[in-house]
């Protein structure tokens, strides 16, 4: 008897099927040149923000509320930017990536968006240890990038069995189409940040 065919899960497709579009966002992110460079950080940072402030009110919108529980990062993200100068009022009139808004406007497609956002804290963690040695307290502080710390874990195979009990054969393909839109999304959006900035005294 022949031994049944394995299906590939939601996560097994998700993870294949954005391999290409990961791995060209991560190849631009150089973590110990933004580690030494507090205006480059500050500045990725403001563009995260404008990430998040458009998919998360969407993901409380379109995502079961279950799924999204401990897992939103736009305040913390806030706070950090506070702490780095800004105030609420410059906060508020930081640009946002409303082209984010048609990725998430479905189920599938904030389940998608939210696979990615949830997937980078794992490389998150890096980052944060990286900015905790650079010796810069106001750095060591940034919460952003590893939000949950020794629970990364934990909270990322607690978002795949979530992803998986909400599985759906006829919008699988709809969420790893939104998953690579927000990963090519995210190239495009943070490119400014993550350009050199000009030396001042060249």
């Amino acid at each position: 008897m022949l031994a049944s065919l394995h299906r590939p899960t939601l996560g097994e497709r998700l993870k294949a099927g954005t391999a290409t579009a990961h791995h060209r966002l991560e190849a631009g992110m150089d973590i110990d040149a933004m580690a030494a460079d507090m205006p480059r950080l500050r500045g990725l940072l403001e563009r995260f923000h404008g990430i998040h402030a458009v998919l998360e009110p969407l993901f409380a919108l379109r995502l079961p509320e279950g799924l999204m529980a401990g897992r939103g990062r736009l305040g913390a993200l806030r706070a950090d930017l506070v702490a780095l100068g800004h105030d609420g009022a410059s906060l508020d009139a930081l640009p946002r990536a409303d082209a984010a808004a048609a990725i998430a406007d479905t189920a599938p497609g904030a389940l998608g968006a939210c696979y990615v956002l949830e997937g980078s804290t794992l490389g998150g963690r890096v980052i944060g240890r990286a900015l905790a040695r650079s010796g810069d307290p106001r750095l060591a502080r940034i919460a952003y990038f590893d939000p949950y710390g020794a629970h990364a874990g934990s909270m990322w195979n607690a978002f795949r069995r979530d992803l998986e009990a909400g599985a759906d054969p006829e919008t699988d393909e709809e969420v790893i189409h939104a998953a690579n839109e927000t990963f090519t999304l995210l190239q495009s959006w943070l490119a400014p940040a993550l350009a050199p900035l000009p030396d001042p005294h060249p």
